[in-house]
């Protein structure tokens, strides 16, 4: 099931990232995270409700929540 990600769902994402990014000892790992969480940073600067990102959720996911 997919649903539509929020623009704060994108920024926390794009944060999650950074984080990640800075605790990283490898580099190219390091970079990886990097370019994901200027993804997602980029997604919520320019979010909109008609392009919103959507995300996939397992069902066991939803039933849980």
């Amino acid at each position: 099931m997919y649903v539509e990600l929020s623009a704060e769902d994108c920024r926390d994402r794009a944060r999650a990232c950074f984080a990640e990014a800075v605790a990283e000892p490898d580099e190219t790992r390091r970079e990886h995270h990097l370019r994901d969480g200027e993804m997602w940073m980029s997604r919520w600067r320019f979010w909109t409700p008609t392009n919103a990102p959507a995300d996939y959720v397992s069902e066991g996911a939803t039933r849980a929540a």
